[in-house]
């Protein structure tokens, strides 16, 4: 007998949903604590996130990317990566990135 598979709810990893009620404090505060602002206090950080590693709830990049509309990723496409210029023009922008928490995606074409 074949057994029906879960749906994809039933599938899903624990969210900040899940989070908030068992730690009582609102999502925002959850939310808050996985972006690291300063808003929480750290004694209700400190609260939160014992929460968030018991349940392992991971933040999901992807969706915070989709939401606030900002993928922090360069895209770089050049037509020859072995020519001096185009090198020195990708290693300047890989040494900048590197100072902050964008990703670069080299494609030639």
């Amino acid at each position: 007998m074949r057994t029906r598979s879960k749906s994809p709810v039933e599938n899903r990893g624990p969210t900040i949903h899940d989070v908030s009620p068992s730690s009582g404090v609102s999502t925002a505060t959850v939310s808050n604590v996985l972006r690291g602002t300063d808003i929480v206090g750290p004694d209700l950080q400190k609260r939160v996130r014992k929460r968030i590693n018991s349940l392992k709830l991971h933040s999901q990049q992807v969706a915070a990317s989709l939401r606030e509309r900002r993928t922090e990723i360069i895209g770089v496409a050049v037509p020859d990566i072995t020519t001096g210029l185009f090198t020195e023009i990708v290693r300047r922008i890989e040494k900048r990135a590197a100072c902050t928490d964008y990703q670069i995606i080299l494609r030639r074409f």
